[in-house]
């Protein structure tokens, strides 16, 4: 704030010539109210973290037990599309997702008094990372042959 200050003082004296002529002028206001606690800020950083481990991880694993298995190729046989069982994995994560985040927010509030903000961005932003992880989960199995790489590999990707 000192840094600030002194920079806001030479604009000021630098734009009047004179040092108590003030154009610029700082007003600090605490912008974290009384009214929030810990939890209150744990809460969403928990949810995106549970949104990205499931996702990576539920799709990485997923897929490639599937690949060990030889279900891919047998399911290259039916007339489902790569992209149908694509969107049907996403989607199942995106389910996973919901419950988990409906989860922690159920239990944030019976047990911890969670304060919870409806904004429509905040669910926009749920929903977009429960169908942005399972793709990037998707991406690491593309690349990786066995179950034990891929979950090495999910774990590069989750703790970068």
């Amino acid at each position: 704030m000192s840094v600030i200050d002194q920079f806001v003082e030479g604009f000021n004296a630098f734009v009047t010539d004179q040092y108590p002529l003030e154009v610029v002028t700082i007003k600090s206001e605490n912008i974290v109210s009384e009214t929030f606690k810990y939890i209150d800020f744990f809460a969403p950083g928990i949810i995106g973290m549970t949104l990205m481990t499931s996702g990576i991880f539920g799709a990485v694993a997923w897929n490639t037990r599937n690949k060990e298995l030889g279900i891919l190729k047998k399911l290259a046989t039916t007339p489902l599309s790569k992209l149908e069982w694509i969107i049907g994995v996403v989607l199942y994560e995106l389910l996973m997702g919901a419950v988990s985040t409906i989860v922690i927010i159920t239990v944030g509030v019976l047990a911890f008094d969670l304060k919870v903000i409806q904004n429509i961005f905040t669910v926009i932003l749920i929903i977009s990372g429960a169908i942005a992880f399972p793709g990037i989960g998707m991406v690491i199995a593309r690349f990786v042959k066995e179950a034990d790489s891929a979950d090495a590999a999910a774990n590069a990707i989750t703790f970068r």
